[in-house]
């Protein structure tokens, strides 16, 4: 028996070599023997060979394997000398080839007995065809790979014949291509770095509940299928106080209902039909079957009653024209009407509350179940911000329906306990501004949530947060104590506050930085949790709302992250020259040297929310990070979650201060950390990040490259075209349009100064974008052309504002760091290896 080795010993097995030396892979981790089962019919060599190597490989079990350290040993690359002279074997070997930069070049393997190599997790095979059973001479495979910056994975699968002679070691040797730049390295080390197949393939928190008893917590998960292509769900039931893992369901729709049951959906051809389970007895029982367009639905707090919604959509061509009934008309939904069903578990009787012609959306439901509260949506061109609900409530019991208030801008609804009041979300400028704390001259930024109370008897409203900075996410309330718990963007952070019922605010202890689910048990003595922090992934946790403890729920993560090396990260602030506060996050390379100069990335938004310090995202630091740069975020004067009279900036800015605020803590950054190379700045931002990485570049050449997504070239062209165009701009350039402020939709878009541009930039937009027209990036690269500037523009096909499709956000990823490696790095492989033939 060969001598095991564990993976905390493992360290890295060769050194770094330039770009003309072979890189040699001197040691393996190794798997195996693998007895290899007879035929009950004998059969000849060759066809034994040729199934073993069947084109029906799957490597991913063996791949997963590699989580259990001591299943492998580590091994030299004679091992095969030692395995058994008698009985036929399986052994698969791994090792990482690990590029500091893209990289390509050949990759040879060489055996005289049978084997096959896999690249990645299975994504890949090579030498397809079934291995020779000649086992006399040594049989050599090359191929040409590409590799990214990072680690990359191999796995031989190597069948030791008993009666082979001569000969046995596994050779492997890469030999990087003339000219490619990047150092590569063999090793079979479990230390690793973050990667974008890791952020898009690992598990993911998606949802948290609690059942009504009080009982368990359900935590809802997605992951990659990577054979299939696919992303699996499925809900994982827990005992709250052991801790235990109750019950695994692969169902949709998942949602509590009373007591230990809960419901959930199955998608049929004849419509969608709605199943309650009890955890406990596993009983099934139907609420509605087979109901064509099921929309959104709500069970009563007991459990005793089922409201649905029905979709009607109505046709927006006659004979291939329409007429637009406004300017929502736009956006899709917009001619989609509902109606509302009751449905009593009890009697078994539906009702019909609303109709399609109506156009009522229900919003709530009282707690004893008499009280319904229907909001009415419209359009006012001449209020702003021009949205708005009417709404109403409706006494189930003496089918009186009255009218309460419009609102602009409102948002979440409930009722308290008694039914005698309702809560609601909304902007500053809700029930006629009431909750405003900015000056009579200065416009608030309706972004900024704020949560209100509405009195049904005295029909007079309250704003509960007026004072309170951080911007209401979403609320929920103790009915037995009148506590009500906020989960709010608290500047850089999603944070969890308790506003108890003398008004007072104190933050409640969590222990991951930011809260991306929550819910709570009905007599609220705790709360599950899921989230991040800037450094790890998602995991829920169970926090005693009593004594401030928690405990560790679930990490999906783990397995994966056990072996990851972390990028640190500091944060610091510094005042503006108008003598405002910005906060700023920098994170580092996992392998960071202060010694050394790196180069760095400067992310923003600089619209109306900050950007969160949470680990994963369209824009993720930590892979950044993880690939050589140094990540620089800050946030510009304007955002949310800093109290109302910060977010106000935003109204009518359009990038005049925000650009200076990132210049100015770029500048700074450079002060602080000396290990930042100033030749070698990137920005990048996304939306009305996108306009500030144009904007940018028309003010300064600090930036040796850009990258936009998404971008504003054109306010005018934003406004009239994008579907949110003119609401959007009712917060952000409120009161202001193309005809009455030419200083802002001129002097402020970027096109209008392209000439100004002296940095690389690249343009990435999907051609589908119903948010920022595609148009923002396509004007900005007709003007950047015709003026000789450098730069490119990659059009994603059937994308819209954020690219989803797994293989298109993955080259999207790639596409990003690929840029700034040909500016920042002076490395432009990778680039020319995604475009050089485009």
């Amino acid at each position: 028996m060969l001598k095991r080795i564990t993976f905390l010993t493992l360290i890295c097995i060769s050194v770094i070599f330039s770009q003309k030396d072979d890189v040699r892979v001197t040691s393996f981790l190794v798997y195996g023997p693998l007895k290899v089962i007879n035929p009950a019919v004998s059969s000849d060599r060759e066809t034994l060979i040729k199934s073993i190597f069947s084109d029906g490989d799957n490597i991913e079990p063996v791949v997963n394997l590699l989580n259990n350290e001591e299943k492998w040993d580590r091994m030299q690359a004679t091992f095969p000398e030692k395995s058994s002279r008698t009985d036929n074997a399986i052994y698969y070997a791994a090792f990482w080839l690990e590029a500091k930069g893209f990289a390509t070049g050949n990759l040879k393997v060489s055996s005289r007995l049978p084997f096959r190599i896999y690249l990645e997790n299975g994504n890949s095979l090579f030498n397809l065809d079934p291995p020779d059973e000649d086992t006399t001479s040594t049989r050599s495979v090359n191929t040409n790979v590409s590799l990214e910056t990072g680690r990359h994975l191999f796995i031989v699968k190597m069948f030791t014949l008993a009666d082979a002679m001569g000969d046995r070691e596994l050779k492997v040797t890469f030999s990087p291509d003339q000219g490619s730049e990047s150092r590569v390295s063999a090793t079979v080390s479990r230390i690793d770095y973050t990667s974008f197949q890791r952020l898009l393939d690992d598990p993911k928190i998606q949802d948290v509940s609690v059942s009504k008893d009080g009982n368990y917590a359900a935590v809802t998960v997605s992951k990659r299928n990577i054979p299939e292509e696919t992303n699996d769900w499925k809900t994982l039931i827990f005992d709250i106080k052991s801790g235990e893992l109750i019950k695994e369901t692969n169902v949709s729709g998942f949602n509590w209902v009373t007591g230990d049951k809960y419901s959930y959906v199955v998608y049929g051809n004849k419509g969608t039909s709605l199943y309650i389970t009890s955890v406990k007895s596993g009983v099934t029982q139907t609420v509605v079957e087979a109901v064509d367009n099921l929309a959104v639905s709500y069970f009563s707090k007991d459990g005793s009653k089922y409201f649905y919604m029905i979709s009607k959509d109505e046709p927006e061509y006659n004979e291939g024209f329409k007429k637009h009934r406004g300017i929502p008309d736009r956006i899709p939904g917009y001619r989609t009407k509902y109606k509302t069903v009751l449905y009593d578990l009890n009697t078994g009787l539906s009702s019909l509350l609303t109709d399609f012609n109506d156009g009522f959306i229900l919003s709530s439901v009282s707690r004893d179940n008499n009280k319904l509260l229907f909001y009415r949506s419209g359009f006012d061109a001449a209020t702003r911000p021009y949205e708005y609900a009417d709404y109403f409530l409706y006494d189930l019991k003496t089918g009186s329906l009255d009218s309460l208030f419009r609102i602009f801008g409102g948002g979440m609804t409930s009722f308290t306990k008694d039914g005698d009041k309702i809560l609601i979300s909304g902007g500053p400028s809700v029930f006629n501004g009431i909750g405003a704390t900015t000056p009579a001259d200065v416009i608030p930024n309706d972004y900024n949530t704020l949560l209100f109370s509405f009195d049904l008897k005295t029909k007079t409203p309250e704003c509960l947060t007026k004072e309170f900075d951080p911007a209401i996410s979403s609320y929920y309330l103790n009915d037995e104590t009148g506590d009500i718990y906020l989960l709010t963007t608290d500047k850089s952070y999603f944070t969890l506050w308790k506003r108890d019922k003398t008004g007072e605010f104190s933050e409640v202890k969590s222990p991951v930085k930011s809260i991306e689910e929550l819910a709570f048990d009905p007599r609220f003595n705790y709360a599950v949790v899921a989230g991040s922090d800037p450094d790890y992934p998602g995991r829920a946790f169970v926090i005693d709302l009593n004594s401030g403890k928690s405990k560790l729920l679930f990490d999906p993560n783990e397995p994966y992250y056990r072996n990851i090396v972390r990028s640190k990260y500091e944060e610091f602030s510094f005042q503006t020259d108008k003598g405002r506060n910005i906060d700023c996050t920098i994170f580092f390379p996992p392998d960071y040297n202060q010694e050394k100069k790196y180069p760095c990335i400067v992310n923003y938004y600089g619209g109306t929310t900050p950007v969160s310090n949470t680990f994963e995202g369209r824009y993720p630091k930590n892979i950044w990070a993880a690939n050589g740069y140094i990540v620089f975020i800050l946030q510009p004067s304007g955002a949310i979650g800093y109290g109302q009279q910060f977010s106000a900036y935003h109204v009518n800015d359009w990038g005049e201060t925000v650009a200076q605020e990132i210049i100015q803590g770029t500048k700074e950054m450079l002060k602080r950390y000396p290990s930042v190379n100033p030749e070698k700045l990137g920005c990048i931002g996304a939306s009305y990040g996108g306009f500030m990485t144009m904007s940018l570049v028309t003010k300064t050449d600090i930036f040796a490259a850009a990258i936009s997504h998404a971008g504003i070239s054109d306010l005018t062209e934003y406004w009239g075209v994008g579907y949110w165009g003119v609401s959007y701009s009712a917060g952000a350039t409120a009161n202001s349009f193309p005809w009455n402020r030419k200083d802002i939709y001129i002097d402020k878009s970027p096109v209008f100064f392209a000439d100004k541009v002296n940095t690389p930039i690249l343009l990435l937009h999907g051609n589908s974008d119903t948010n920022v027209p595609p148009g923002g990036s396509e004007i900005f690269y007709s003007a950047l052309k015709m003026l000789g500037k450098e730069a490119e523009f990659i059009e994603v096909d059937k994308q819209d504002h954020h690219i989803l499709e797994y293989n298109k956000r993955l080259k999207w990823s790639k596409t990003i760091l690929a840029w700034f490696d040909k500016y920042l790095k002076d490395d432009p492989n990778w680039w020319n290896a995604l475009y050089d033939n485009e």
